[in-house]
């Protein structure tokens, strides 16, 4: 794929953060990276999709200029669509998040803020559904087979993973639980710390599961390609791929992470709490910036 004119280094820098990310593998990606940025400005971010959709795509399955001409053409009119129509509703769910932020959280706003997230992805997912497969429907057996092994290698990662005592995993994921809180709380107290490592701890280790799953999921994926010429059976299985499970109520895993979830919240300060709602009005900004540039 040849780099874009102008923006030599910033593209190397995408680049870098895109293999070390190794998670989504379609269109949605893009999109799902407004969600998880920090650093550089969402703005800056959605600048550069075409470039980081081109680039991610290729990373996987190796494409053709064909196939490269495909996808700039149909992300052309997708990003018209979501510029006008996709980020108003992710700037609602933002508005609502920070409403529902403002004083202490329910057990009920935690769900529905699982199952809203779920269907902003829903959202990108089914209008990118009958693109997306077509463009696999492209795809030649060697391509596959260039998907499943680029695969392969990102789950290394995770087989090390599983590799390390269930201790060093449950501190692992502790950690990464703290600074994420601390980046959005605008720092943690030595005693919230504590607390949250503690709470982390004791939460149960899924990790094992979630790496099942993935590549159940993933394999499902694959034979479909190889197997299906059928759009509707590619269509369940990328979807299956993509979209995180419905949240049930009932689920001991999500009680157990909405326990988690209120008692850090009865932790949190004004000043934490008002930071937080901070963060998301600047996301709100920027999506809304995006949105006039489409309108101006």
């Amino acid at each position: 794929m040849g780099m874009m004119t102008g923006n030599r280094s910033g593209n190397t820098r995408i680049q870098a953060n895109l293999k070390r990310s190794g998670r989504r593998h379609s269109m949605l990606l893009i999109i799902g990276l407004l969600f998880v940025v920090s650093g550089c400005g969402i703005k800056w971010w959605y600048n550069q999709v075409d470039y980081l959709l081109r680039f991610r795509v290729d990373h996987y399955f190796d494409i053709t200029a064909q196939q490269k001409d495909f996808i700039t053409r149909q992300l052309e009119k997708h990003l018209v669509w979501h510029r006008y129509e996709g980020i108003p509703v992710h700037m609602a769910f933002l508005t609502a998040t920070q409403h529902n932020l403002a004083d202490h959280v329910t057990r009920d706003e935690i769900y529905w803020f699982l199952n809203q997230y779920r269907e902003q992805m829903r959202l990108i997912v089914s209008r990118l559904s009958a693109d997306s497969v077509d463009f696999l429907q492209l795809l030649s057996p060697g391509q596959i087979d260039y998907f499943s092994k680029q695969l392969r290698e990102e789950n290394e990662k995770y087989e090390k993973r599983l590799k390390l005592p269930k201790s060093e995993r449950l501190a692992q994921r502790a950690d990464k639980t703290i600074k994420f809180l601390d980046d959005w709380l605008g720092s943690l107290t030595d005693s919230q710390e504590a607390e949250i490592r503690r709470l982390s701890l004791a939460l149960p280790d899924n990790f094992e599961v979630w790496y099942r799953q993935r590549t159940e999921r993933q394999q499902h994926f694959i034979r479909t390609l190889r197997e299906s010429s059928s759009k509707d059976d590619i269509q369940a299985a990328l979807n299956q791929l993509l979209l995180p499970p419905e949240t049930d109520s009932r689920d001991s895993s999500f009680n157990q992470l909405a326990d988690m979830v209120l008692t850090i919240d009865g932790m949190v300060s004004s000043g934490q709490r008002q930071h937080v709602i901070g963060k998301l009005q600047d996301w709100i900004d920027s999506l809304n910036a995006i949105s006039r540039t489409a309108s101006g």
